[in-house]
């Protein structure tokens, strides 16, 4: 029943907010804000799940506030949500957290959105770490974001990771 109540009240927030109800808006990013910011790991994600249901660029920051989460589930819910948005912010906050963000699994993430898109800041930042990062993870997962770049600065990145000294890297740079 809490369920259904759930989902309820997300269609009739999500419904309301489609027709263009400035009130109804504000409130689903209170409330997703307060979920976040929660010290309670359940409501923590059940808000980052909420994140993906509203079509609101607003909604980025939210993301990255997840995305720092002590929580690996919200993290992940975060990663999945900011999959939809290729906006000027989304970009900014994946490069802020492939350049420092202090956990791996975000940082991964973060490489792989940054692979799919041609934005410069992109580019830049998957250079810089590839050089910079001591994970050799996050190494790997860049090599692999930028052979879906077509920039010459990529393809020599590539290269780069081709001499790697970790076999991890080397591996993705080849395929």
């Amino acid at each position: 029943a809490e369920d259904e109540m759930k989902i309820i009240r997300w269609v009739v927030v999500v419904g309301v907010w489609a027709v263009g109800s400035a009130g109804a808006r504000e409130f689903s990013l209170t409330r997703l804000s307060a979920a976040l910011h929660s010290p309670n790991v359940g409501v923590r994600i059940e808000g980052a799940k909420d994140l993906s249901q509203l079509p609101d660029p607003a909604v980025v920051g939210l993301i990255a506030i997840a995305l720092r989460d002590e929580s690996p589930v919200v993290r992940k819910h975060a990663a999945k949500a900011s999959a939809a948005w290729k906006t000027e912010e989304s970009v900014a906050m994946w490069v802020e957290v492939l350049r420092h963000g202090r956990f791996e699994d975000t940082r991964l993430e973060a490489a792989g959105a940054l692979g799919a898109t041609d934005d410069e800041r992109a580019l830049e930042a998957l250079l810089n770490v590839l050089k910079s990062s001591s994970s050799p993870e996050v190494q790997a997962q860049v090599a692999k974001a930028l052979t879906r770049h077509h920039d010459p600065r990529a393809v020599e990145g590539v290269r780069t990771a081709l001499h790697h000294e970790n076999k991890l890297v080397r591996l993705v740079a080849i395929r």
